[in-house]
């Protein structure tokens, strides 16, 4: 049985012999970029903020109070991802929410295509506007603006594969993506909030979905070609659209003199992982939700 996520998926698609690499060595580059670990730490803010039970049972003012105590219980690395949290929740606005209600937050998504492929994603939350369902995807992020938010999140493959698989576990399109990105700039942190609707496949663009299908069956080929030994490189993807190198790059140029960089890991943890809601401290879920 193959198994398949999105960024999975766009590796196969992008490079074979990162893939390889990545998924049937399972090797990776071990230092990697602090940016992965500050997402995941908005991540958990995020979760709280727009958790149903907080925007249920507690005023506006007082979800950000307790924002602000849970950012200080955080275990963080510098006490400069900590004032970037204080400014997330600084300037979180939830009028950009008006007109929408938390349905969930963070979702695993699981489904079939064909007889022996199975489908993963791990969706940020759902919320309602009358009777039409969005989905939320939360971005940190220290280059965009809000005139970029709508074509880049559009072009987005991860989205892309997921407004696929949320259609066939809702069985009915979603009606749009709701944007949401802190973006960290030193100076005018902002929090941007834009509901971009999608057409009424609900697919971003309008992709048919025959062409997703055909993109998944072509990963599932390739898949199963990298895992008998093609490990044709694709010099196209060593650099992506703003600028970062693809985190294989040295072993690639580099070869046996770059493998000290490079460990191993299990690329299927994430599909077993625990949500971002069990990360929230467990005193600000019982006065925010229970009250106690």
């Amino acid at each position: 049985m193959v198994r398949l996520w999105a960024s999975k998926m766009n590796d196969l698609l992008a490079c074979r012999r990162r893939a390889g690499w990545l998924y049937v060595d399972r090797i990776r580059k071990m230092d990697r970029p602090d940016y992965f670990k500050f997402g995941s730490l908005a991540h958990i803010v995020h979760a709280f903020l727009l958790h149903p039970w907080t925007w249920r049972r507690c005023a506006e003012e007082r979800r950000l109070e307790l924002a602000h105590r849970m950012v200080g219980m955080l275990e963080v690395d510098t006490q400069t991802e900590r004032e970037l949290l204080e400014k997330m929740v600084e300037t979180f606005d939830y009028r950009g929410f008006d007109g929408f209600e938390p349905l969930v937050v963070e979702m695993k998504l699981e489904g079939v295509f064909g007889d022996s492929v199975l489908l993963f994603g791990r969706a940020d939350g759902f919320m309602k506007r009358g009777e039409e369902i969005w989905l939320v995807e939360f971005k940190t992020t220290s280059r965009w603006g809000a005139s970029i938010i709508e074509s880049a999140y559009l072009g987005n493959f991860q989205l892309l594969f997921y407004a696929y698989l949320l259609g066939k576990v809702l069985r009915r399109p979603v009606s749009g993506i709701l944007a949401t990105v802190f973006v960290k700039r030193a100076k005018n942190p902002e929090f941007l909030v834009e509901p971009i609707p999608l057409p009424k496949s609900g697919i971003p663009g309008d992709v048919p979905v025959e062409d997703i299908e055909r993109m998944v069956a072509q990963a599932v080929r390739i898949a199963e070609e990298v895992e008998a030994g093609d490990r044709t490189p694709w010099f196209g993807s060593c650099f992506g659209p703003w600028g970062s190198r693809c985190e294989m790059f040295e072993l690639c140029r580099y070869g046996d003199v770059a493998k000290p960089l490079y460990g191993g890991w299990d690329p299927e943890e994430h599909l077993v992982k625990g949500l971002v809601v069990e990360e929230i401290p467990k005193q600000i879920k019982e006065e925010a939700w229970y009250h106690v």
